[in-house]
């Protein structure tokens, strides 16, 4: 039995080394996080795979080269051609002379209404909206060697929480003071209200932000991918969502004079909005735990300024961990209480 003393020396030394551990691994958080997260996503169809293989290194590599394949590589192409579309549509904005609109017959008479400083308005909010994108995207994008480094990090964080995931949770289990019944239930929890955020609401918002993409791009819309981006964060705000672009979108093919695409990209928000919120999401969303969509959106929001793009998943995670605690805390109080 140590002594006194001796534990305040033990627990201090490890508090030291603990902190310069923490100090060491901070630039490579974001990709341990990450990879984290990914496993708690695909950690179902990873025991999947390794019940018809039999071999959990091999399904962990097929589950990595899934990945990649299914996300890493078309989220990179997406996220350079968005930045690209920025930056194209911030120097456009930038340039942009508003007599050129004041003189286009078909809004001519309308924008006569409202006064100069009125009508520089929305000029003024876009550009500042983009200065934030370009501002949190040039974080990402600012070094090519970071960026391949965080991603080989993170491919070898995911093979090893997916293979050691099952010792990892024993190692947790067998660390925390607390009984083993509750340590499984708090780990149960956490997983079921990341898989319920992560389905219920991010895969929802992505599937609307792609839905989006194409079909600005078949009707014309100029910076395409970008908008589907916005789209996809917008559609986690409740009776907001895709109308924040959908509708500017439909009114600018209306001032260029383009009334067929401009109805048919109307029609196409409507059965989009219809197949999307009545079919897809009563499938992906679980009636398990759930967290409040605004509580979603401000995640994605934060989690993108403080992480740059990958904030878009980790902010989430982070939020859907922080309410399963505050849960599992209201459990265990009302156990308590009835127990006394």
């Amino acid at each position: 039995m140590l002594k006194k003393n001796q534990l305040y020396f033990f627990f201090t030394f490890l508090i030291l080394i603990g902190a310069l551990a923490l100090f060491i691994a901070r630039p490579y958080l974001q990709a341990i996080v990450l990879a984290a997260a990914l496993a708690a996503i695909f950690y179902h169809p990873y025991l999947w795979l390794v019940r018809k293989i039999r071999s959990e290194s091999i399904a962990a590599v097929l589950m990595i080269l899934a990945v990649v394949i299914v996300l890493f590589v078309p989220i990179s192409f997406i996220g350079v051609q968005a930045f690209r579309e920025a930056t194209n549509l911030y120097n456009w904005i930038s340039n942009y002379d508003l007599q050129d609109l004041q003189n286009n017959p078909a809004i001519a008479g309308f924008l006569e209404k409202f006064s100069p400083d009125t009508l520089d308005r929305p000029q003024d909010i876009l550009r500042g909206i983009l200065d934030w994108l370009l501002a949190s995207a040039g974080y990402f994008f600012s070094s090519t060697l970071a960026i391949f480094i965080n991603v080989v990090l993170c491919i070898f964080a995911l093979f090893y929480f997916l293979k050691d995931g099952k010792h990892l949770r024993e190692w947790l289990i067998a660390f925390t003071p607390l009984p083993a019944k509750y340590d499984v239930l708090i780990l149960d929890r956490l997983m079921n209200t990341v898989n319920s955020v992560i389905r219920g609401y991010l895969v929802v918002a992505l599937v609307h932000g792609v839905a989006a993409g194409i079909g600005l791009t078949i009707f014309g819309v100029p910076n395409a991918t970008l908008w589907g981006i916005i789209v996809a964060i917008a559609a986690l705000v409740p009776a907001v969502g895709a109308t924040t672009v959908y509708l500017p979108s439909i009114i600018y093919l209306f001032i260029q004079g383009q009334f067929w695409p401009a109805i048919f990209l109307w029609i196409w928000w409507l059965v989009m909005i219809m197949l999307i919120d009545n079919i897809l999401t009563p499938k992906l969303v679980s009636r398990g735990a759930r967290i409040h969509p605004f509580a979603v959106f401000v995640a994605v929001i934060g989690g993108i300024t403080f992480f740059g793009p990958v904030g878009f998943l980790i902010g989430p995670l982070v939020f859907s961990l922080f309410f399963a605690l505050l849960d599992i805390y209201a459990e265990f109080h009302k156990r308590e209480g009835e127990a006394v």
